[in-house]
């Protein structure tokens, strides 16, 4: 996915929220002001997932990896620039 902008979704909720995902590249994203999570992550099939070159500083959190997602599931940090 590449250059995603938007508002922000609503609290408690990912802008960008991938479910059993494998080897996706998450790049050129900015956090719209309001963002709880930038990308979340879930499932346990969920793998590889790289954030890249990602404008966050206006989400509250870069990455969150939950409902049996692995914490290295995201590779490379969180993306942030």
């Amino acid at each position: 996915m590449d250059a995603l902008d938007g508002t922000a979704p609503g609290p408690g909720t990912g802008l960008v929220d991938l479910r059993d995902t494998r080897d996706a590249f998450v790049s050129g994203s900015c956090a719209p002001h309001g963002t709880d999570v930038h990308l979340r992550v879930s499932g346990a099939r969920s793998r590889d997932i790289a954030p890249a070159d990602n404008e966050l500083t206006r989400a509250a959190a870069a990455v969150e990896t939950t409902g049996g997602a692995a914490p290295d599931t995201v590779i490379g940090g969180s993306g942030a620039r």
